[in-house]
């Protein structure tokens, strides 16, 4: 077998143990995801920049792309940056939640105020969690995800606003017009993008 075609099937292999498209690994690359199909067919192999850039996406050594057989020591597949950027995603929504809660506490414990709406406090965590979410879906190359992330996070904001306006005694459903514009926007971004 020549070597790009063994070049190829590993970094076909790879990829679809990491689950990702043959688009969202050239987005990681900066490359097309025809260059991607190229490679994984055998008619082309990658420069040796972008082979150093493979070995660290997938955390195997580069001679892992040369040879057919493996190692056990390459059998063993797994990527922890992924598993760190969702703990650390995770953390961060844990700690929006903390500190949700301590504000309602302390409105709860504030004799002088009205301790009924601070659990708007719960409804401002769900924006900033999407927006920590949105950075995890941009680190993995998830765009879907991102742009669902965006999404909800726009929708929630809009409504803490609507949410908000209410309690203080104003009734201002029309600001949701103003996410219409903006998620057909991002709509058509994504399909832009593509």
């Amino acid at each position: 077998m020549e070597t790009k075609a063994i070049i190829g099937k590993n970094i076909q292999e790879l990829r679809i143990r990491a689950k990702l498209t043959q688009y969202e690994l050239a987005s990681k690359l900066n490359y097309s995801d025809k260059a991607i199909s190229k490679w994984e067919r055998g008619e082309s192999a990658p420069d040796p920049d972008v082979m150093l850039q493979l070995s660290k996406l997938f955390n195997v050594q580069i001679d892992y792309f040369y040879y057919l057989e493996h190692q056990e020591q390459y059998m063993k597949f797994s990527n922890p940056f992924r598993i760190k950027d969702l703990l650390f995603t995770i953390l961060m929504c844990i700690t929006a939640l903390t500190l949700s809660t301590a504000v309602f506490l302390l409105g709860c414990f504030l004799k002088e105020s009205n301790a009924r709406t601070y659990w708007i406090a719960f409804i401002y965590a769900l924006p900033i969690m999407s927006l920590f979410f949105y950075f995890y879906c941009r680190r993995i190359g998830c765009f879907i995800g991102g742009l669902v992330c965006i999404s909800i996070g726009m929708w929630t904001m809009l409504t803490t606003v609507f949410l908000q306006m209410l309690i203080i005694g104003i009734d201002f459903w029309m600001i949701f017009l103003i996410g219409l514009p903006f998620q057909a926007a991002l709509i058509v971004f994504r399909l832009m993008k593509n």
